[in-house]
């Protein structure tokens, strides 16, 4: 969606909106997306907050070479 920034705020503010939650994404068309959201709803004063789910943040630092590095790992961090 071309305008969806600008639908986010719109909704925001219908709302009574001070902060919007979203998920966190490091990187990849989605964190360029939540960028634009970001920007565009700091503009009318509304403050955007990723949230890391715990599992994320314990499998990150992890995931810098590829799935097959990474999976080595995948048994420690469901234990």
């Amino acid at each position: 969606v071309e305008d969806l920034p600008r639908a986010m705020t719109a909704w925001a503010r219908a709302n009574g909106l001070e902060q919007v939650l979203t998920a966190h994404a490091p990187v990849g068309p989605v964190a360029d997306r939540l960028a634009l959201m970001g920007r565009a709803l700091a503009a009318a004063s509304i403050r955007m907050v990723p949230i890391l789910r715990p599992w994320d943040a314990a499998a990150w630092p992890h995931a810098q070479r590829g799935f097959f590095q990474f999976r080595k790992h995948i048994p420690a961090l469901l234990a």
